[in-house]
């Protein structure tokens, strides 16, 4: 189509330069380069930091349970099922969990209104995007402490009465 439209534009007017022309998809990407880089940064960035948080999560829960072996050894030694050692432990890693929503809650509310401009198709205050990422995060906290938890759960009393 580029040709015919320099010579349409040639026949209107002979002296009008017909340089640059592209499509308005280009155009749009090229106005667009620098948010969408931002973007994905942006994503890049929040993926490293949960994964930094699983692991920092997981490393806390794995050294509460190693020290509280021998607590959790009399537990069962009495009666305490796995089960219930292992919703213990969840329950502990959900509580960590809740408690880095509660702390990061003031500081998303006070960025909310800077990064307004950066979205499209979200309202900074939606609640069903708050509520998932409070969700997620929560979700994300109870998963890295399954791996200690299931080893609490399986910690034998015998062994760990005899461990000191």
């Amino acid at each position: 189509m580029i040709p015919e439209i320099r010579q349409v534009v040639h026949r209107i007017d002979a002296d009008l330069p017909v340089n640059g022309i592209s499509p308005l998809s280009d155009a749009i990407n090229e106005s667009l380069f620098v948010e969408r880089s931002l973007g994905c940064l942006s994503i890049g960035f929040a993926a490293l930091a949960t994964i930094l948080a699983i692991v920092g999560l997981y490393g806390v829960m794995s050294y509460s349970v190693s020290s509280r072996e021998r607590e959790l050894g009399i537990r069962m030694a009495i009666g305490a099922t796995p089960e219930r050692v292992l919703a213990s432990i969840l329950r502990e890693s959900a509580s960590l969990g809740i408690a880095g929503v509660v702390c990061g809650l003031p500081f998303v509310l006070a960025t909310s209104r800077y990064i307004q401009s950066s979205l499209y198709g979200v309202q900074p205050n939606d609640p069903v995007v708050w509520v998932s990422a409070m969700a997620v995060l929560v979700s994300i906290a109870v998963v890295a402490g399954f791996i200690p938890a299931r080893n609490a759960s399986r910690i034998d009393p015998h062994s760990a009465l005899r461990a000191e």
